[in-house]
């Protein structure tokens, strides 16, 4: 074929051989053209040193379709019929519940799942391990997150911040989680898994100093047995525990329109300067509750702390979460309590920072 084209038809195997690389170069361009035409299909790789420059003639291809779908599955992506190859995420939306697990550190978690699925509420890691520096002492504090929004996807994150007290001195504290929702697992029930991370900051007397989880990873199921509210909370008495193993109970009216008698017998606070630790009451009469089964309710009063005239300030919020294994219907939230005077000495701050709460209907 020194120098010379022949034209074959688009159905012919002989195209392969008219479209050779054995042509000369002064009639590469007029090949090229009678490929395109032809739509005969040669076989190339690396950088263009293809097999068919040694003179051997291509293989040929029956489908030109079929060089573009393995040029597709060979970059890991499937083009769809408009072109694109970028996958659509299906929405999905979590079994409402409550939920719980452990932490990469052997510890308890739990959160609960909205009825609507869109959110995920009272996170909760009662016992979280840090490490400080400088120094190298261990400590332990605990995590608290309120609510993270679920997105399409089914995952979740969540950063918050707050200032309080650590190791008798002003800190401030830093939190976030994430997770996704995983599937069911080999007993059936749903998965979900993530990581969270807690940090300290507080200067003492001696070093400005860090406490930190470091990134820690968890892991949990939906519990069985549970039902989810569908209406105002169930009237009533409630009662459990708060995160500092202190009791509280509550009342929710006969028309379910308010939460009443929010009662946290005793409050462990601890106090800056100086590092003292003392306890205190919360009471709040009454929060309305709303349509979505969340409450909230703050108050601020003036008395005698230390034998000092003093600023009292409460907060306590909540959301009921249908009924648990018992059948009892269930609620959690969160509180905190902060009393300011000054002594002889100086003006304090006792305060007990974020501490969480869940209780069941006793009655």
């Amino acid at each position: 074929m020194n120098g010379s084209l022949r034209v074959v038809g688009r159905g012919d195997p002989r195209r392969v051989a008219a479209c050779s690389r054995t042509a000369g170069r002064s009639s590469l361009a007029i090949l090229l053209a009678v490929c395109s035409v032809a739509a005969c299909a040669t076989t190339t790789s690396g950088s263009g040193a293809g097999a068919g420059t040694s003179g051997a003639p291509a293989p040929a291809s029956t489908s030109p379709a079929t060089s573009v779908t393995t040029s597709a599955a060979t970059s890991g992506s499937l083009p769809s019929a408009s072109g694109t190859s970028t996958p659509v995420q299906p929405t999905y939306l979590p079994p409402p519940g409550s939920y719980s697990g452990l932490t990469s550190q052997g510890r308890p978690l739990s959160f609960y799942v909205s009825a609507d699925s869109a959110s995920i509420q009272d996170i909760s890691i009662p016992t979280v391990g840090l490490s400080c520096t400088p120094g190298g002492a261990n400590a332990f504090d605990h995590l608290a997150v309120a609510s993270a929004t679920v997105t399409a996807d089914g995952s979740f994150s969540a950063t918050t911040n707050q200032a309080g007290a650590f190791a008798g001195f002003p800190a401030k504290f830093s939190y976030s989680i994430t997770g996704n929702f995983q599937g069911a697992g080999p007993g059936g029930a749903l998965k979900a898994a993530g990581s969270f991370r807690e940090t300290i900051t507080y200067t003492d007397a001696a070093a400005a100093r860090t406490c930190t989880s470091d990134d820690q990873t968890w892991s949990g199921t939906l519990d069985a047995h549970q039902t989810q509210p569908t209406s105002l909370p169930e009237p009533g008495s409630y009662s459990g525990l708060t995160s500092q193993g202190r009791p509280l109970s509550f009342d929710v009216s006969t028309d379910r329109a308010s939460v009443q008698n929010m009662s946290i017998p005793a409050v462990g606070l601890s106090c800056t300067p100086g590092g003292a630790n003392a306890f205190d009451q919360l009471a709040i009469a009454s929060a309305a509750a709303k349509a979505d089964g969340s409450f909230s309710a703050a108050k601020t009063r003036t008395g005698v702390f230390a034998g000092f005239p003093a600023r009292f300030t409460y907060s306590f919020t909540g959301t009921f979460h249908g009924a648990g294994q018992n059948n009892a219907p269930r609620a959690a939230g969160s509180f905190r309590e902060t009393i300011t005077y000054t002594d002889t000495l100086a003006a304090r701050t006792c305060t007990s920072d974020d501490q969480t709460w869940s209780v069941t209907r006793s009655a």
